[in-house]
């Protein structure tokens, strides 16, 4: 079976469409990081909300508003940055296809538009929850201590 990721025949070290590819490598990789920081952080902010404390601690006066505020902020910054990198990467793999260092993949422009929207939908998903919480759609229950 044929590897149509890389041409065996144009991978000479330094060349430009080497550190394209490289460089497109290295923005893929930065994606899922930064989605598991997202996802500890956003995991944390949660659980918090839902805890015996965090219960406690959003029914006060302006607490719920702030925790909210941080939700949202969390969800939008990621969700933008998620969408600077899909650019990135695709920049750099465009350099990479025509330098030859790279074929390009069957129907990637599709595959493109799946990956993008799988990426950002935890997001999306991460910000409907936080307005939904600060609409009171979906209401914090108070934990009483047991």
């Amino acid at each position: 079976m044929r590897d149509f990721r890389r041409n065996p025949k144009s991978e000479p070290t330094g060349t430009a469409g080497t550190g394209a590819s490289e460089t497109a490598r290295h923005y893929g990789n930065m994606r899922f990081a930064m989605f598991t920081v997202f996802t500890a952080i956003l995991g944390a902010l949660v659980g918090f909300v839902f805890s015996k404390a965090g219960s406690a601690f959003v029914h006060l006066c302006h607490q719920k508003l702030l925790v909210t505020i941080a939700g949202i902020a969390l969800s939008v910054m990621f969700g933008l940055a998620e969408i600077r990198i899909s650019q990135l990467v695709t920049h750099y793999q465009e350099a990479s296809f025509s330098a030859g260092v790279l074929q390009p993949p069957k129907y990637r422009l599709f595959w493109g538009w799946v990956v993008l929207i799988t990426m950002l939908l935890p997001y999306a998903l991460s910000l409907t929850f936080w307005i939904m919480l600060a609409m009171e759609y979906i209401t914090i229950p108070i934990v009483s201590g047991d």
